[in-house]
Order: structure tokens, then C-alpha cells, then sequence
């Protein structure tokens, strides 16, 4: 196979607000890159790309940008391959707290409220929108946006076959599951193992035996549930991670009515996370969705007995070497945590994700799949 010359569009404000897809995004470049392919990473959507044999996408929670990156795919002649990332959030009964943002959002329909949101973007980003001359109007429309996506898009690579099923389930692209190939999310297992520990312990002050939930803090990780289902317990609990500026309030509201045996801890360096992982007896993660959540994969690398919430995604990728739970039952989550704090740990799980979920070997099918291209 020739050698291939990618773009992979990173989101606009991911050096500010990081996540999931940005991890992913660093992993598939890193590994594209080892098998000799010339490959960069955009944030620049305004940039010369006529050089470039095939673009990859990601992240169809947010449509208006993905299509500004299947559009410069078309206006280049690029393969445009796209990695969705997506759960229809909006029918996920998420409990966030009473602001007025949540009152508004509730009153209001969906269609407005995507529009404006739509409109914001657009009024941001007017001059590459211009460039590609797209019409204003059809990326005001979520689900029209969506398909046109979909459409365009040569290669699509759902993280699961859950996803693929909700996203086949939600809208009526033609040849969708024929143009597919599930690609787990997965994690780099010897950067993880061998990490490097500093000399100095500057975690020995934590509790002798804690669970711990790493991940940003909002309505859709559910830590509101996890506290309330903490403070039922005495057992001592770590939360590892910061809101986004939409959901200060939401954090604001956990740490208040949170007891002391819960703990939170700001936003730390993936060496430091690592090395809490490793003193941590569980990890316990009762996102409302998640496919499946880094923070899991990484905690039951490292010996940690795991925690989910029973949802599809979630349950695809750890079968039975998970516990789980109900994310809207803070007893379930009670009991998870009880069980998670109760059990021996083993390195079961941890053979298993190596295994089956390090990025050299979930990735092999998407470099098998750029011959076509």
C-alpha cells in the first residue's frame, strides 16, 4: 500500500476544552504516522489541504463543525473518512441541577435551541463558511445536517456496534452499515504499564484503600448520583477532573453537598492520574452513556476493579469483567460502589484490555481499510 498523505480535523477549542476525541485523535495520528503515512493534525480549517489524499473527521455531537470538515473534504477531493463519536444526548434523561441555562434549555424546543446555537457558530467562523460556500440555512437543521454528513462521508467508523445501531436507528442514510467499520476506542497499554513514577509521592496522603472516578464533571458523567450514593457509604472517594464553563455551576452544587469521604481533585497530568489509578482499589464511572470512557480502560489496565453503568456501549467492550450499575438509582450505585471497595482486586481485566484494546491492534482494521483509498 502506498504511502497516504492525511488530514485529521481536530476540534476548534480542543487545546482549551480536551476530551475523549482528542486523545483518539493524538492515538490514530501517532499510529498512521508509525505506519509510515504523512499525516497532521488541523485546527486551522482556513489552510491549504490540495496536497492531502484523505481527510478524517470526527464528532457528530457537533454536526456544524463535522460538516465544515466534510465540506473541505469535497472542496479538495479528499476521501473523507469520519469517526462519529456520537449518542443522541437529548434522549438520555440526564439529571443536572436547576440554573437558569438548564430552565431555559428545558422550555425551549430543541429545534430553537440547536438553531442558536447553530447561528453562534456561524457568525464565528463566517469566513470559512464563506470559503466553502455553504448555504446558512441547512446547517441550522440538526438532523438535515446530520445526513448530509453521513452522505458525504466515504468511510464511516462508529467506536462500537451500539453506536452504529443508534446511529442507523436515528437517521435514514442510504448504505450506511454497508460503508461502516466499527473501530473500538482503545488505549496505548505501554505508555499506561510503564509509565514513569516520580520520585517523589506526592499522593501518599490519600486513603490506604478508595475508589476513584476520573473524568470531566457534568450532568453526563453523573457525578451527582456518585456523590449522593457516596454519602450513604463511609467508603473513601477520589473524583479526578474539572466542569467545562457550562457546568461550573453543576460542580459547584457536588462538591457542596458532598460529605468527607468524597475528595476532589482538580484537573491532573495523565502521569499523575496513572499513578492514583495504581493506588486505587476501583474505579467507578456511572456516565449516563459513554463508549466506553478512557478513565475505565486506563483504571482496569492498571489493576483497578471497574464500575459502568449498564448501557450498550459500555457493556459491548467489558462483558463480564465489569460491575454494573443503574446510573439513575443511587442505591444501584451504592451497591456498585459496596461491591467495587469489597472485592479483591485481580489482573484479569487488565490481560483482557491489553489484549484486546491497545491501539495497535483496534487500528489495524482502519489502516487495512485506507487501501481503498
Amino acid at each position: 500500500m502506498s504511502n497516504k498523505k492525511i488530514v485529521l480535523f481536530d476540534r476548534l477549542d480542543s487545546e482549551t476544552n480536551p476530551g475523549g476525541d482528542t486523545v483518539q485523535i493524538r492515538a490514530i495520528a501517532e499510529f498512521l504516522r508509525n505506519k509510515n503515512h504523512n499525516v497532521i493534525i488541523a485546527r486551522n480549517y482556513e489552510m491549504d489541504f490540495s496536497i492531502y489524499d484523505i481527510a478524517i473527521g470526527f464528532n457528530l455531537t457537533l454536526p456544524y463543525e463535522a460538516y465544515l470538515q466534510s465540506q473541505i473534504a469535497k472542496k479538495y477531493n479528499l476521501s473523507f473518512i469520519f469517526f462519529p463519536v456520537y449518542w443522541d444526548l437529548s434522549k438520555l434523561e440526564m439529571i443536572d441541577i436547576f440554573t437558569i441555562r438548564n430552565f431555559v434549555r428545558n422550555i425551549l424546543p430543541r429545534k430553537i435551541i440547536f438553531s442558536l446555537k447553530s447561528r453562534y457558530f456561524q457568525k464565528k467562523n463566517q469566513d470559512i463558511i464563506n470559503l466553502l460556500n455553504i448555504d446558512y440555512k441547512l446547517m441550522r437543521n440538526k438532523n438535515n445536517l446530520i445526513c448530509e454528513i453521513l452522505n458525504e462521508t466515504a468511510l464511516i467508523c462508529p467506536n462500537s456496534f451500539a453506536e452504529l445501531g443508534h446511529i442507523i436507528e436515528n437517521y435514514s442514510v442510504e448504505n450506511l452499515r454497508k460503508k461502516s467499520i466499527v473501530i473500538y476506542n482503545g488505549i496505548d497499554s505501554a505508555e499506561i504499564l510503564f509509565s514513569e513514577e516520580k520520585e517523589e509521592d506526592l499522593w501518599s496522603w490519600l486513603p490506604k484503600k478508595f475508589i476513584c472516578c476520573v473524568g470531566g464533571i457534568g450532568p453526563r458523567k453523573n457525578q451527582l448520583n456518585l456523590v449522593k450514593a457516596a454519602n450513604n457509604t463511609e467508603i473513601p472517594v477520589i473524583i479526578i477532573g474539572k466542569a467545562s464553563k457550562n457546568d461550573v455551576a453543576y460542580e459547584n452544587y457536588i462538591k457542596k453537598i458532598a460529605k468527607p469521604n468524597v475528595i476532589f481533585l482538580k484537573y491532573l497530568e495523565h502521569q499523575d492520574i496513572f499513578k492514583i489509578l495504581r493506588k486505587a482499589h476501583g474505579h467507578l464511572q456511572p456516565s449516563f452513556i459513554e463508549t466506553p470512557g478512557l478513565s475505565s480502560l486506563e483504571a482496569g489496565l492498571l489493576g483497578c476493579n471497574i464500575g459502568v453503568a449498564d448501557t450498550a456501549p459500555v457493556k459491548e467492550y467489558f462483558g463480564d469483567y465489569a460491575t454494573y450499575c443503574d446510573p439513575h438509582n443511587v442505591n444501584s450505585i451504592k451497591k456498585c460502589l459496596e461491591i467495587l471497595y469489597n472485592n479483591e482486586k485481580n489482573n484479569k481485566l487488565s490481560r483482557f484490555i491489553t489484549e484486546k484494546y491497545d491501539w495497535k491492534y483496534v487500528l489495524g482494521e482502519l489502516n487495512i481499510a485506507l487501501k481503498k483509498f
